[in-house]
């Protein structure tokens, strides 16, 4: 057990996890975002329903949001990790930090499985993940509930929403 703790420790010094919203070096303890950045994460606050957001858009019984999105922002960073550089533990970290914030609402007390926004075969093949998947696995650990990425599937290749305003959206 020591040796092993002593080797885990070398190889930290040799290849230094940091994070990947201020790219510090985590200290002990840490994993996937220090603990600073954790702290500051602009957060909903989850009992705000954001239904409103999308009326005309879509029927939606229940709308909440985790993270407050700031262009070159601690959220935009952390997105880009897991959505760019495979940060899988990332994601799923992130995805229990949001269910985790809603337990101490009943909001989605109904659920029975959750579904991973589905990417095109092409994407996928090309990300070799579908990072709403790794945030729907966090998820899924903090309620026990299933994910299912196979009932809905996206026929249509849409073309990336990276360059379009918040409108074309």
């Amino acid at each position: 057990m020591i040796v092993k703790s002593l080797v885990n420790d070398f190889i930290d010094l040799v290849f230094p996890d940091s994070c990947p919203a201020c790219g510090r070096q985590f200290v002990k303890g840490e994993e996937c975002i220090c603990t600073s950045c954790e702290y500051d994460l602009p957060l909903f606050a989850v009992v705000d329903n954001i239904l409103d957001r999308f009326i005309g858009r879509i029927n939606l019984l229940e709308a909440r949001a985790f993270l407050k999105f700031y262009a070159g922002g601690i959220t935009q960073k952390l997105l880009h990790a897991i959505k760019y550089n495979g940060d899988k533990a990332l994601g799923i970290h992130l995805g229990s930090m949001f269910m985790n914030s809603l337990k101490e609402t009943n909001v989605f007390s109904e659920i029975d499985v959750i579904v991973p926004v589905p990417l095109h075969a092409t994407k996928l093949r090309l990300r070799g993940y579908n990072q709403s998947a790794v945030l729907a696995l966090g998820m899924a650990r903090a309620t026990g509930l299933m994910v299912d990425e196979k009932t809905v599937v996206r026929l249509k290749k849409s073309e990336t929403q990276t360059n379009k305003t918040r409108a074309e959206r």
